[in-house]
């Protein structure tokens, strides 16, 4: 479990204690205010116990079992009946002073407990969300059985496979070796709580003494798998509708604080509907960092989709996504990311940074007499240093898109 759930869940305990604590107290000047008579009071006494007896009801009503035991619910109730019958009650020996004292005290214990309820719900809320992060949307039924190979890619195969319910799904096959185990279980539980049309869905994973077993939504293949068989681009028209679901996922992703970091035409699903799905969100950059730079052309992979700022070592973030997803663009619409067929696998370590922090992808562009002026502009407006890279959002409504 990670630490924002600990922590969550400590400081939605110690509000639910605070809370029972404070409605005690309250049940128990309620019972003062009420003896002591007055309309003012009697008001007063009506919001205070008909509010806790409320709370009480609703928490109780949220598995806060604990409450139940602790609030005295009888004091409750003796209340809200004298709130009926103090007017035959008179006032009590505590007099004038007394009253005030009460009511005074009264009012600030239900502003404290204003506070705590907000406290509570703002903590049940980040419990909420942590138990949805830790179960993803579809449970697998162990045992499950593996089918054929779906594909291979240099960090794992994946399977499709059936669980014991009969229920259809991937299985990518990591082997462990460079992968630090609680990491990936970390980020597939981040995972798990993604739901969106243009996005692979992630069930959870699992493992043994060799392999992480990635469970996922089954899919026909990527769009690489598309240029590869067919040895041919992909048309402008069907590439702008693939651009569009990439583009939906991206804003996706980024809006629910997730950075995909490794957007290629290989990390772009397509369903048996022709659907483009974005996979691989932030668990392949945990393995695949290990094995970043390779001279192989199966391996050169991440490096051609790298952003400037990435290549010059700082940090990547949503806009480095942004022009990865250029790059995956271009890719679709020749074959190959920029200059990689320009470029022999053996250069493209030391020549092909240098080409991305000078920004040439602009001048590649350029020279691209099939691309149409839209897609010229989409391009150029991700091409450009990450200060002035507009975000996901804002690409979504590029002309090109619409």
């Amino acid at each position: 479990m990670g630490a924002s759930v600990t922590t969550a869940r400590t400081n939605q305990a110690a509000a639910k204690a605070s809370l029972a604590k404070m409605c005690e107290a309250i049940s128990e000047a309620v019972l003062e205010v009420a003896k002591t008579g007055g309309p003012l009071n009697e008001q007063l006494v009506a919001m205070a116990a008909a509010d806790v007896a409320k709370l009480a009801e609703q928490q109780a009503g949220k598995s806060a079992a604990e409450l139940t035991r602790i609030i005295q619910t009888q004091r409750l109730k003796q209340a809200l009946n004298l709130r009926g019958s103090q007017g035959s009650s008179g006032s009590n020996s505590n007099g004038s002073d007394g009253s005030n004292q009460f009511v005074e005290k009264l009012a600030t214990d239900l502003l404290f407990l204003e506070m705590l309820r907000v406290a509570l719900n703002q903590d049940s809320d980040d419990d909420s969300d942590s138990e949805k992060t830790e179960k993803p949307h579809r449970e697998i039924a162990h045992p499950w059985t593996r089918k054929e190979m779906l594909g291979r890619g240099a960090f794992g195969a994946v399977y499709g496979a059936v669980d014991k319910n009969g229920f259809e799904f991937a299985v990518k096959e990591v082997p462990k070796d460079g992968v630090e185990e609680k990491s990936l279980r970390e980020e597939v539980k981040v995972l798990g709580k993604l739901s969106h049309t243009n996005i692979v869905q992630f069930y959870g994973c699992a493992g043994d003494n060799q392999k992480i077993y990635m469970y996922m939504e089954i899919m026909q293949g990527s769009i690489k798998d598309i240029i590869d068989n067919s040895g041919k681009s992909i048309p402008q028209g069907q590439a702008r509708k693939y651009t569009k679901d990439l583009v939906q996922g991206l804003v996706y992703l980024h809006q629910n604080g997730v950075v995909h970091n490794d957007i290629k035409c290989a990390n772009v699903l397509l369903d048996y509907n022709g659907i483009a799905k974005l996979a691989d969100m932030g668990v392949s950059k945990k393995h695949d960092q290990e094995t970043l730079i390779s001279y192989t052309d199966e391996q050169v992979g991440t490096i051609a989709w790298m952003s400037p700022e990435v290549c010059e070592g700082r940090d990547s973030g949503k806009r480095s996504d942004v022009w990865s997803m250029g790059c995956t663009v271009y890719e679709m619409l020749k074959g190959k990311p920029p200059f990689v067929d320009q470029l022999p696998a053996i250069l493209v370590y030391t020549v092909l940074p240098q080409l991305i922090k000078a920004l040439e992808h602009r001048k590649l562009v350029g020279r691209q007499e099939d691309f149409s002026i839209p897609i010229k502009r989409f391009l150029l407006r991700i091409f450009v240093r990450m200060e002035d890279r507009p975000l996901s959002e804002n690409i979504a409504k590029d002309e090109w898109l619409q």
